[in-house]
C-alpha cells in the first residue's frame, strides 16, 4: 500500500513527536516508534503496485504540479480517537489542506482508477495526525490523560508532501514546498 502524506517543517514534527513518546510512556503502546512512523497527515491512500522511485506515474505526476504548492501554516487544535485504537491531533481544515488532499488523491485515481473506492476520498475523512494505534481500552484512557496534561492547541508549517510504501515503510520520494 502507498499513500501521499503532509509533512511538517521541525518544530512542529519535534513537538508531535513529544507527545507520542509521552504517549507511549504513558501506554507501554510503542506501535508508531516500532514502525518508524513519523508525524504526519495522510492525504491519500492507494492499494496500487510497483512504485519505484524515478520511474513511476505517480513520482512523475507529484513532480509536474508540487511546485504549485508552498508552505503553509497548520493549526492543530484538537484530539480525538477513532474507536477502538487510534489516538489522534486534528487540524484546523484550510483551502491549502483541502487543494492538498484533492490534488494527491487526484494522482492515485488517475494512476490506479481508485474513484470512489478510496476511503481516504475528498469530504469523506477525517484529517489527522496518529498520535497512537493499536490501543486497547485501558492503554486508551492512559493516552487521553498523556495528551490532557500535554496537549495545548499549536501551529505547525506544512512543509511538503511525501510518497511512501506503507508496508514496510520507506519513503519513495519527498518533495519540498517553495517558501
Amino acid at each position: 500500500m502507498y499513500h501521499i502524506s503532509l509533512y511538517f517543517d521541525e518544530k512542529g514534527t519535534d513537538k508531535i513527536n513529544k507527545l507520542i513518546k509521552s504517549v507511549e510512556k504513558k501506554t507501554g503502546c510503542t506501535y508508531m516508534s516500532d514502525r518508524n512512523i513519523s508525524p504526519h497527515l495522510t492525504l491519500a491512500v492507494s492499494a496500487g503496485e510497483g512504485v519505484k522511485a524515478g520511474d513511476s506515474d505517480i513520482v512523475r505526476l507529484i513532480g509536474l504540479r508540487v511546485n504549485e504548492f508552498s508552505k503553509f501554516k497548520l493549526r492543530i487544535c484538537s484530539i480525538g480517537c477513532f474507536k477502538p485504537h487510534v489516538l489522534y491531533l486534528q487540524p484546523v481544515l484550510s483551502a491549502e489542506l483541502e487543494e492538498l488532499v484533492k490534488f494527491a488523491n487526484g494522482i492515485f485515481d488517475r494512476v490506479y482508477g481508485t474513484g470512489e473506492k478510496n476511503a481516504y476520498m475528498q469530504y469523506s475523512r477525517i484529517e489527522h495526525i496518529s498520535i497512537a494505534k493499536r490501543l486497547g481500552e485501558p492503554q486508551m484512557q492512559a493516552a487521553f490523560g498523556a495528551l490532557y496534561a500535554n496537549f495545548e492547541p499549536f501551529e505547525t508549517e506544512a512543509a511538503g508532501i511525501k510518497l511512501e510504501n506503507t508496508n514496510p515503510r520507506a519513503v519513495i520520494k519527498k518533495w519540498e514546498f517553495i517558501s
